[in-house]
């Protein structure tokens, strides 16, 4: 008997500038608009593997189990090097991750917006994200959330810039849930998302988004003013593009020459620093890996 095919999936992270959520009857269309980028590094998923990855399964998981009718966890091999709650997009790279081997199980031929549709289900059915997954699977780098839902409901599109030239430099300040996040925030990020959205509109470019990410990130809370003063501070030799902090997650966006400087002030300021990548694609399917 032949080897059965491996087949992966790897799928990048979306930090979101700014958001507005925006709840439906249907969970194909409940979402949130809003823009950000998509960054290195990725999340692997493959199938067939010969282990479950949990001990104790996390929701979006149970959620797609339920959906699919599955009376048993497919066994496949996840791997995602960013930590979760807080502000990575990890809910959504898990869900796209198990919806792919989950789907792989039991048609072995899936479509990309089968794949992402199930992700988008799981996400908002679990309370763990709303617009991420569209991002991921729709957009290019710096991802614009024009309507929301899932892939194949929701409108997304890019911005044209060069992505080579800007690097992407974050620390972990705290952590803390999408659906607690969303739950304390909601009267803000209605009218806050709506403000920034309407904006970034009139002037879609990268420089208009990280303004627009640190004004949306103060006036709901995310960032205070301390922070932004102490942010200031040790970033002025550099003079970034900008800063902005997403749920417990500072992020500062940058010429690609400026990366280690920053990052060596941010990893002396909180104890931990990431440099990455802007991505030019969501995601992408690998065979016999």
């Amino acid at each position: 008997m032949a080897k059965e095919m491996k087949v992966c999936a790897e799928f990048s992270h979306h930090i979101s500038a700014f958001w507005l959520p925006s709840y439906r009857r249907k969970t194909l269309e409940t979402g949130s608009v809003g823009a950000g980028f998509l960054i290195s590094p990725v999340a692997k998923s493959c199938y067939p593997s010969e282990s479950f990855p949990f001990i104790s399964k996390p929701k979006q998981i149970t959620a797609i189990e339920r959906i699919l009718g599955l009376r048993e966890s497919i066994p496949f091999s996840y791997k995602d090097p960013l930590p979760h709650s807080v502000g990575y997009s990890v809910s959504a790279t898990l869900s796209l991750s198990y919806s792919f081997a989950s789907l792989m199980h039991i048609s072995g031929k899936p479509t990309i917006g089968e794949i992402c549709r199930l992700a988008h289900i799981a996400d908002v059915k679990s309370g763990t994200g709303l617009g991420d997954v569209s991002a991921i699977c729709g957009g290019r780098g710096v991802v614009l959330r024009l309507t929301p839902g899932a892939p194949g409901y929701s409108v997304v599109d890019s911005i044209v810039t060069d992505l080579e030239k800007y690097t992407v430099i974050t620390s972990v300040i705290s952590k803390m849930s999408t659906s607690v996040m969303l739950r304390r925030l909601a009267d803000s990020l209605e009218s806050e998302g709506t403000r920034a959205y309407e904006e970034f509109l009139s002037d879609p470019s990268i420089e208009k988004l990280v303004e627009l990410g640190r004004s949306f990130s103060m006036r709901v809370g995310m960032m205070s003013e301390e922070l932004d003063r102490e942010l200031s501070s040790i970033l002025k030799k550099q003079d970034p593009l900008g800063y902005f902090v997403k749920k417990g997650l500072v992020v500062v966006v940058a010429d690609k020459g400026e990366t280690d400087s920053i990052y060596e002030n941010m990893k002396a300021k909180f104890g931990n620093a990431r440099k990455h990548r802007i991505m030019e694609e969501g995601l992408r399917i690998r065979f016999n890996q």
